[in-house]
């Protein structure tokens, strides 16, 4: 799977010379693969729910602030593994 489709991203186009980064995970009982654009650094962040109509969208358990400012939404794997 390819987890820009499962968010209904653009796919970049990913160069055969880059290779292909892939997110093993398992939840739910459930094993899986997703292919991504790549890693970052590991980064510990305290979350927050979403809020207000954000709290609605399932995929996302919430929210966090990176230390430059931006916002990180953080997502459910166990919401991903039950769109597939």
């Amino acid at each position: 799977w390819n987890l820009a489709e499962v968010l209904a991203l653009p796919k970049s186009e990913a160069r055969a010379e880059d290779g292909i980064a892939i997110l093993v995970m398992r939840a739910g009982g459930h094993e899986l693969g997703l292919a991504v654009e790549g890693f970052q650094d590991t980064v510990d962040v305290i979350t927050k729910p979403l809020a207000g109509v954000l709290g609605q969208l399932e995929l996302f358990s919430g929210t966090a602030m990176l230390g430059d400012g931006r916002v990180l939404l953080v997502l459910d794997p166990k919401e991903i593994v039950r769109c597939l």
